[in-house]
């Protein structure tokens, strides 16, 4: 029972230098977007790409998935991390 609660653990490395082979947990990924941070929301639909000021409410690394609220119609959606300060929905 105490190996299934072990393996059920976020992801690590095993050290061979640590003593009896201690885990080291895994670095996570750089943020791109922070929490509270004003980004700008890239919305991407064939050749035409409109940008527009949202709030992050959620830091994100690259590829993951962020909820924001759009500045001007307060409304929360959901998009994708690009790059620092940016968020892309639709098509990539």
């Amino acid at each position: 029972m105490l190996a299934l609660l072990l393996l059920a653990q976020a992801p690590a490395v095993i050290d061979p230098l640590a003593p009896l082979g201690a885990a080291v947990p895994q670095a996570k990924a750089e943020r791109v977007v922070r929490r509270g941070e004003t980004v700008s929301l890239r919305i991407r639909q064939g050749a035409l790409t409109i940008s527009t000021p949202a709030r992050a409410l959620n830091d994100a690394a690259a590829g993951e998935r962020v909820r924001l609220v759009v500045t001007a119609t307060r409304r929360t959606i959901e998009a994708v991390a690009e790059a620092p300060g940016v968020a892309l929905l639709g098509e990539r």
